[in-house]
């Protein structure tokens, strides 16, 4: 979204670390490790991935389908975009390279290049900066973000031949901070996140927005429902990344309906997957 299409991309790796801990009803989970532990570990992780990502420059292929749906959800519409996904000190930055399979206008290309230098130029600026997030509504691992959440330790499963726990979580009771406007509809979502019981990497990540979501005041439109699905896994390098997103959402932007669905894959060359378009 702006609100809503961020909201798809980035509830990506949202519910990690220091959520207020609650036990698991269920016998079968007694045998477990306590919530906290897992949390804490999944924590470690993930500030160590972070950190090292400062010094990578890795790419990969985002590619991008969005089918647009009717009132009884057939497809009404469909694009195709291709993005180059490229790592600068620590930030993913999108470059479209190809349109429902053609490549960009000399307009468009344009376009484009102007972006990722702006972007570049605002990393160079900020450097050292530890604070400084672009404006991309991208949600990361942090104690703030997931102190939301409320969550309890709901077993374990396999996930992609790998034992995995699954967490659920919900919003916390109570006034949740609202620093930004992606913020409304975190405090909204719940879910479940499935947490690699070897490494402690996320493998899994499942979120229901619980009710709508007004942008500004409802005056612009709103959200009234988006699910969504991302599967992640395990390189030789130890990074948890990305492989598949899914999606699905329903409202409105002033007029615009915004009832979709849309399907984003990663593909890395350097697990011997050639990318569609050379740098």
């Amino acid at each position: 979204m702006i609100l809503p299409k961020k909201l798809t991309a980035r509830l990506l790796f949202v519910f990690l670390t220091t959520f207020p801990f609650a036990s698991a009803q269920n016998g079968a989970t007694d045998a477990l490790p306590p919530i906290k532990k897992i949390i804490e570990k999944a924590l470690a992780r993930a500030e160590w991935q972070k950190k090292l990502e400062i010094s990578r420059t890795s790419v990969a292929e985002l590619i991008k389908v969005t089918e647009r749906l009717d009132d009884e959800g057939s497809t009404e519409s469909k694009e195709e975009i291709v993005f180059r996904e490229s790592l600068h000190d620590g930030h993913y930055f999108h470059e479209k390279i190809l349109v429902n399979g053609r490549k960009l206008t000399e307009r468009e290309a344009n376009d484009e290049k102007a972006r990722k230098e702006k972007f570049l130029r605002e990393i160079e600026r900020n450097r050292g900066n530890k604070s400084y997030k672009p404006k991309n509504d991208r949600v990361e691992f942090n104690r703030e973000l997931v102190e939301r959440y409320q969550a309890k330790l709901a077993g374990r499963e396999t996930v992609h031949g790998r034992e995995a726990y699954v967490i659920e979580f919900e919003p916390r009771y109570g006034k949740l901070p609202v620093r930004r406007r992606m913020d409304y509809a975190l405090n909204k979502s719940n879910g479940r996140v499935w947490i690699d019981s070897e490494d402690y990497g996320i493998a899994r990540v499942e979120f229901h927005l619980m009710e709508p979501v007004r942008l500004w005041y409802g005056i612009l439109g709103n959200v009234t429902v988006a699910d969504g699905l991302v599967e992640t896994s395990r390189n030789e390098e130890g990074f948890w990344l990305p492989r598949e997103m899914k999606i699905y959402m329903d409202g409105r932007i002033l007029f615009t309906s915004l009832h979709h669905r849309s399907l984003r894959r990663w593909r890395y060359p350097d697990e011997g997957e050639s990318l569609s378009v050379g740098h």
